[in-house]
């Protein structure tokens, strides 16, 4: 089996960075912090949302359940809008429906009336008799 290697450099070894000073190192690390300390927040950084982030989010879902709230207001007061006007015209053209019914029915009372009176005409005029010198029709 494999044991773990030695913590000595054997000769031949060279070691493959150069080894940074702990006074250097740190210089680096602090150059990097204040660098990307004013290019993004810490939620960004972290990747974690904060109590105003959370806020926000929730007013803007508020504002969009009372919009969508509103529109379907909206939207069922027009239906019931619409329908009641259907309604309306129905009702009108029902009205205008039996006026028409009831006219065509006096005209067809008037016109049996007329033709009975037209066949008195006729059966009277047969039998009076027709004065000398008119024309027979």
């Amino acid at each position: 089996m494999l044991g773990q290697e030695p913590p000595v450099t054997l000769p031949g070894e060279a070691a493959i960075v150069s080894p940074i000073t702990p006074a250097r190192g740190h210089w680096r690390l602090l150059l990097a912090a204040l660098l990307f300390a004013g290019c993004t927040s810490v939620s960004d950084v972290t990747g974690m949302a904060t109590y105003q982030d959370l806020l926000e989010v929730r007013t803007e879902v508020a504002l969009v359940q009372q919009s969508a709230q509103r529109m379907k207001a909206e939207a069922d007061a027009a239906r019931a809008q619409m329908e009641q006007r259907e309604r309306e015209r129905a009702a009108q053209e029902n009205r205008q429906l039996q006026e028409m019914s009831q006219r065509l029915d006096a005209l067809a009372t008037t016109l049996n009336t007329l033709g009975g009176r037209v066949d008195e005409l006729r059966v009277t005029t047969k039998a009076s008799p027709v004065p000398s010198g008119l024309p027979l029709t």
